[in-house]
């Protein structure tokens, strides 16, 4: 049985054009933002980029935040592609390593030195640390 999901107007435009290096979205809690995230763009980037170089990341406000506002709703959806965050870090979505990783601190930004990104979601952006998101820039 195919579920059928409605999108709203905002919602549906924010997909067909959310194709730049940065795309933000406001809005107030609960408006719908993490659902696509969680139900199309999260999925459809960490996809289309299999077998390219680099690392995928997840980062927000803290480990914990991640788990409770992106993990559990993409494994509501998703079930058993998306693991939940290990003590290393790592989850596991839709066969490639995620690194997810809290951005409350300055110390954190070490995690982003080096590596190759091929995608970034950040979640909560206005609450993560200043220098973390001045780094990712």
């Amino acid at each position: 049985m195919t579920q059928k999901i409605e999108l709203s107007h905002k919602q549906a435009e924010y997909i067909r054009n959310a194709n730049h290096r940065w795309n933000v979205k406001i809005g107030a809690t609960q408006c719908g933002k993490t659902y696509i995230d969680t139900q199309f763009l999260i999925p459809d980037r960490i996809i289309e980029r299999l077998g390219k170089p680099g690392l995928v990341f997840i980062t927000g406000v803290s480990k914990g935040t991640i788990q409770r506002n992106v993990i559990e709703p993409l494994q509501e959806i998703w079930g058993d592609l998306v693991t939940d965050i290990g003590s290393d870090n790592i989850s596991t979505m839709f066969g490639q390593k995620v690194y997810c990783v809290g951005a409350e601190n300055i110390g954190m930004v070490r995690k982003f030195r080096g590596p190759r990104i091929k995608y970034l979601y950040i979640d909560e952006i206005v609450d993560i640390n200043k220098e973390v998101f001045e780094l990712l820039k």
